[in-house]
């Protein structure tokens, strides 16, 4: 009742609930990572940006928590689909892009890619 009646005040007595309340009613109840990135997508109000890329997103915390190196993670799709999770999971980043392999294309047209399979580091010099 007592809610009822500050809507009331608050939309000026029409009942009916103003921009800023639904906007501050939004930004009071924090949306799901995936709510988040919807909204944005739909230009609906959010309670704050997300933080997200379309590109593949490989940290080395991610390689480190399974001991892998980044050449394994191109060709399993366990490893690849657990590769974009750990992002979420060990940084809060709100995505989790496969493949991540960029030289798909090359490869159905009959190119041989290298994945560096015995470099030890992230990327390996020219």
């Amino acid at each position: 009742a007592m809610t009822d009646i500050l809507t009331l005040i608050g939309s000026g007595g029409s009942g009916a609930v103003t921009e800023r309340e639904r906007t501050a009613d939004i930004m009071t109840t924090e949306l799901s990572s995936r709510e988040r990135v919807l909204r944005l997508f739909g230009k609906e109000e959010i309670d704050r940006i997300p933080v997200f890329s379309g590109m593949g997103n490989v940290t080395i915390h991610g390689l480190e928590k399974y001991g892998w190196k980044f050449s394994d993670i191109h060709t399993d799709a366990r490893k690849m689909a657990s590769m974009a999770a750990s992002t979420f999971q060990l940084l809060g980043f709100e995505c989790a892009i496969v493949p991540f392999d960029l030289g798909i294309e090359a490869e159905a047209l009959g190119a041989v890619v290298n994945f560096f399979p015995t470099a030890m580091t992230l990327f390996t010099p020219p």
